[in-house]
């Protein structure tokens, strides 16, 4: 987390801070996915062993946020991209008609080369 990387990167992210934090954050998400309104997956090195990012489908009106994180160490080396397509192609499969958007920092240009790389045509630059 202390990454000057990860940092630039995650400007404007709202971070857990506590451990209550996150584990209500945790919570929430199994009630979405268990309610079929959003999904999280985490993303593990080639041995399974460690999280090295998660993808998210959160609902926000109307439409699903799609929204990413993978540790810099593994950045540049296409796992995220594949990563997304699988579960973007998975979403889509059971729900066709759901509109899927992403927003990314403007000055996140390795983030927008990865939304334009899967297609995404629905991402918000946001501005600092």
């Amino acid at each position: 987390m202390n990454d000057p990387l990860f940092v630039q990167a995650s400007v404007g992210c709202q971070m857990p801070v506590s451990d209550m934090q996150l584990l209500r954050w945790v919570i929430s998400q199994q009630k979405q996915h268990q309610s079929g309104k959003g999904c999280c997956y985490t993303v593990r090195d080639a041995m399974g062993k460690n999280l090295i990012g998660l993808i998210m489908l959160q609902p926000k009106e109307q439409r699903m946020e799609l929204s990413y994180w993978l540790s810099p160490s593994y950045w540049r080396q296409g796992l995220m991209s594949e990563a997304l397509f699988c579960v973007l192609h998975e979403w889509h499969r059971y729900n066709p008609k759901t509109i899927v958007y992403s927003c990314c920092n403007v000055n996140n240009k390795a983030s927008i080369a990865l939304l334009e790389k899967i297609g995404m045509q629905n991402y918000i630059q946001l501005i600092g």
